[in-house]
């Protein structure tokens, strides 16, 4: 019966259909059709809702509307900021995108956020500049999943409530070397592909201490939330939750009585958006929580760690099996059901092949933000073609050697675990 609802839960994708409705239908099937021993009537609501019943959840909410209140005034600031680092080189608008969405990732932890934010300012440009429009909208897809990797994270907040005993606060430390060494991968591949271009406006101003310092003292309000965030985690002043919290106030103080450019009426837009973001991401962990339960009563978590064993004992070999699987879920699956319905499966396996849980998580939550731009469901790619007013097949299609770069990235961290753990240890 519980491959009834696999087959369903893909029939309802291919028709069509939300990925929690697909999601939550295809459970349902399973709990009418299945001898599942539970009172359906009372156990899928009451599933639903404990699976949203987290204080760690409030994180999700606070962080996206400091990042709403913070977007007004900053990201203006933050390309320019980056414009003051990378000069008038040749392409220099395919850096600065890069660099600003990492920037801003820090701030956020949320992909679409960067991508329309973004994207909305520098596209433009980068069509003045001489970039293509497929090219334009794949830079800002894909940099704009570096938002995801730095931290505050929100799928790694998700990731660490899904599996017990993972700390918040090391995987927003161990996301930072990864975040880094990808956005350079992405720069790198940046200039391969827009070599031939012709440039007919670049960034006239060359790189000048002076006016590094006059971006650096827009911009600092900015810069110093997420090291605020970061550093009060770490230091063990207050937990990821509170700091969400603080990040809400501190960008109101910002807002309102330093840059000044923020309303009371705009308050109400600002809670509405980070409203309906949070309740999308919490439906869809809901609908996840009672599938990947459906899973656990029929141990099917079991069974895949008797075939992965079965097929290698070797804990690199294992990480790659994970990246295919994860690769593959991508393709349909939003984040956070991918981090619900197989994290708690596949993060013991990761234990027993003496995986350290922190770089296991990192390197999942790596696979699964490439999923989002990856074909067929890359949502960043639907936001990108909104956005950028280009066909989805066509930044899909320059999206490519971005996330071949990224493939490559993930098998440095996965031979050289370092790159994830360095951070975590040196302020542990």
């Amino acid at each position: 019966m519980i491959w009834i609802m696999f087959i369903a839960f893909f029939v309802f994708l291919i028709l069509g259909m939300p990925v929690a409705f697909s999601l939550g239908i295809s459970g349902l099937i399973y709990l009418v059709g299945g001898d599942a021993g539970v009172e359906i009537t009372n156990f899928f609501p009451q599933r639903l809702f404990r699976s949203m019943d987290s204080y760690p959840l409030l994180a999700i909410p606070l962080f996206v509307l400091a990042g709403e209140l913070m977007g007004i005034s900053i990201i203006a600031r933050l390309i320019e900021f980056s414009k003051s680092i990378i000069g008038n080189i040749k392409g220099s608008l395919a850096y600065v995108t890069v660099l600003a969405s990492l920037l801003f990732g820090g701030i956020t932890g949320v992909s679409i956020a960067a991508t329309v934010a973004i994207g909305t300012l520098m596209i433009p440009s980068m069509l003045k500049d001489g970039f293509s429009r497929s090219q334009s909208a794949s830079i800002i897809a894909a940099s704009s999943s570096l938002g995801t990797i730095i931290p505050p994270s929100i799928p790694m907040i998700v990731y660490a409530l899904a599996v017990s005993g993972t700390s918040i606060s090391d995987m927003f430390l161990g996301g930072i070397g990864p975040g880094v060494l990808l956005a350079l991968f992405f720069m790198i591949i940046a200039r391969i592909l827009i070599r031939k271009n012709e440039f007919t406006n670049v960034n006239e101003e060359p790189i000048s201490f002076k006016r590094f310092l006059v971006a650096f003292k827009e911009s600092i309000w900015a810069i110093l939330m997420p090291i605020i965030i970061i550093g009060g985690i770490v230091s063990g002043i207050f937990t990821p939750t509170e700091s969400a919290a603080i990040a809400v106030a501190y960008a109101l103080f910002v807002g309102f009585f330093i840059n000044k450019d923020l309303k009371f009426e705009h308050l109400p837009q600002f809670m509405i958006r980070s409203g309906i973001i949070t309740s999308v991401v919490l439906f869809l962990m809901g609908m996840a929580n009672i599938v990947s339960w459906i899973i656990t009563v029929n141990n099917l978590h079991v069974k895949l760690s008797d075939s992965i064993t079965n097929i290698t004992t070797n804990p690199i070999i294992f990480m790659f099996i994970v990246v295919a699987i994860l690769l593959f879920a991508g393709m349909f699956l939003d984040a956070s059901p991918i981090i619900i319905m197989l994290a708690p499966i596949l993060s013991p396996i990761a234990v027993e092949f003496g995986i350290d849980p922190v770089h296991f998580g990192v390197v999942f939550v790596i696979m699964i933000v490439m999923g989002m731009i990856t074909p067929p469901v890359g949502i960043v790619l639907f936001v990108a073609a909104s956005v950028s007013k280009e066909t989805f097949p066509n930044i899909a299609r320059h999206t490519v050697p971005y996330l071949a770069v990224s493939l490559l990235m993930i098998s440095l961290i996965i031979f050289f675990p370092q790159l994830v753990l360095f951070v975590p240890s040196v302020f542990n």
